[in-house]
C-alpha cells in the first residue's frame, strides 16, 4: 500500500515539474480548424457546473473540470448569462466564459433598405414583399398609433407620415412588431 502511494506520489510531481500543463490543455478549443458556429442556449438560472455539461454534450469545450476551474480562476463563477449564444470548437475556454459574462448574445436581425425617394406606398409594398410587415397593421399603426417623438405630434395623420419615414438601411431584430 505504502508503495502505491509512493508511486504515485513520484507520477503526480512528475508531472507537475516536467512543465506538463495538464489544466492548459483541458481550457484549449476542442478543434482550433472549426470555426463553424453553433446556436448555444445558457438556460436562466444555469449554474457553472450546469453550462459546463452543456458545452461539453455539444463538444464545445474539452473538459468540465477545466472549464469549471477556470471559470473560478477568472472570476467568473455565477456571472455567465441566460440566453443564445453563436459559440464555435476553435473557441478556447476562455474566450467562452468571457462572452457568456459579457452577455453578448445572438439577435437574429434582418435588415432592409428604403431607398431616398420611396412614397408609403412603395415602402408598404416593399416591406410586405420581403415578408416584414403585415399591409393593414402597417397602415393603421402609421395613421393611428402614438411615437414618442414630439416633432410628430403635430402631424395630419391622414398621410400616413408620408416624408417622415427616413430613407436609410436598418436593422432590426426577426419578430419586432
Amino acid at each position: 500500500m505504502k508503495r502505491n502511494r509512493l508511486l504515485l506520489l513520484i507520477v503526480v510531481c512528475t508531472l507537475l515539474f516536467s512543465g506538463c500543463d495538464i489544466k492548459g490543455k483541458l481550457v484549449e478549443p476542442v478543434d482550433p480548424n472549426n470555426g463553424t458556429e453553433v446556436m448555444f442556449t445558457v438556460p436562466a438560472g444555469a449554474s457553472t457546473t450546469k453550462i459546463a455539461t452543456l458545452l461539453k454534450e455539444e463538444n464545445l469545450i474539452k473538459s468540465e473540470q477545466g472549464f469549471k476551474f477556470l471559470s473560478k480562476d477568472l472570476g467568473a463563477d455565477g456571472k455567465m448569462q441566460a440566453g443564445d449564444y453563436m459559440l464555435s470548437p476553435s473557441m478556447s475556454s476562455e474566450a467562452i466564459i468571457n462572452k457568456l459574462v459579457a452577455g453578448d448574445t445572438y439577435v437574429e436581425t434582418v435588415m432592409f433598405t428604403i431607398p431616398e425617394g420611396y412614397e408609403i406606398r412603395n415602402i408598404v409594398d416593399y416591406l410586405e414583399g420581403e415578408g416584414l410587415i403585415e399591409r393593414e397593421a402597417f397602415l393603421k399603426a402609421l395613421a393611428e398609433d402614438d411615437f414618442d417623438n414630439d416633432f410628430l405630434s403635430e402631424v395630419n395623420r391622414g398621410y400616413h407620415l408620408e416624408g417622415y419615414l427616413f430613407p436609410d438601411t436598418y436593422e432590426i431584430k426577426v419578430g419586432a412588431t
